[in-house]
This record gives C-alpha cells, sequence and structure tokens, in this order.
C-alpha cells in the first residue's frame, strides 16, 4: 500500500467521482490536462490494484494505492 497526501485545499464532494476521468480537471488555465490521474488509475488497474482518494475542504487529500505483491 502507497500512501500520498497533501494539506491543501480538498477537493470538492463535486469532483472527487470525476477526477479519474480522461480530460477532467479544473486547472487548464494553468496547463493541466487531466491526464495525469486518468493515465495513473489505468496503470495501477492493469496490475490488478486500486487506488481510492479521500479528501476534506480545507484538510487535504489523501491518495491510496494498493498493488498486490506478486
Amino acid at each position: 500500500m502507497i500512501r500520498i497526501g497533501d494539506t491543501g485545499s480538498g477537493i470538492p464532494s463535486a469532483n472527487i467521482n470525476r477526477i479519474f476521468e480522461p480530460f477532467f480537471s479544473t486547472k487548464t488555465s494553468t496547463g493541466g490536462t487531466g491526464l495525469g490521474l486518468a493515465i495513473a488509475r489505468r496503470i495501477i488497474m492493469d496490475h490488478n490494484g486500486g487506488i481510492d482518494v479521500i479528501s476534506e475542504i480545507e484538510r487535504g487529500t489523501v491518495i491510496i494505492i494498493i498493488l498486490p505483491a506478486e
């Protein structure tokens, strides 16, 4: 298991279910393409793993990646 977290602004609940969609981004004005999490999820799923996100507004976000040992 890999946990990656920050203490940023968090992800609004309206967006949390869309963050793994290709081309979904709230940062297109600053160069975001919306591909990073979609590609990461595909690679993880191709290796029989899983990825989950826990986020709280004004507290931050944690991404949990689970990959099989073999």
